[in-house]
């Protein structure tokens, strides 16, 4: 456990915290799925119609899109994208 402590003390301070937020007041589900979650789906938090996730992340660079009531779409409020290999488009952040 002593190893584990060290770790911890040595990678926790290069994490960011990365809160991501989709506006859609008439969505009944939003989830969240990208590179820093093995492309699983996180459901999103609904707060006064906005849909929020919050992590904390390591170094990198992450591919993500939103999944609104079954539909995947990009994030309309990040500018960056990147191609995928299906030629389609995904959100990307940079911590």
């Amino acid at each position: 456990t002593a190893r584990l402590e060290k770790m911890i003390k040595k990678e926790l301070p290069k994490m960011k915290e990365v809160f991501l937020a989709l506006k859609a007041p008439d969505a009944d589900k939003v989830f969240v799925s990208g590179d820093f979650n093995d492309w699983k789906l996180d459901e999103l938090k609904r707060e006064d119609g906005t849909w929020v996730f919050r992590a904390n992340l390591g170094p990198g660079k992450y591919r993500y899109k939103f999944v609104r009531d079954g539909e995947w779409i990009e994030d309309p409020g990040n500018p960056r994208k990147e191609k995928n290999p299906y030629g389609q488009m995904d959100s990307l952040i940079e911590i």
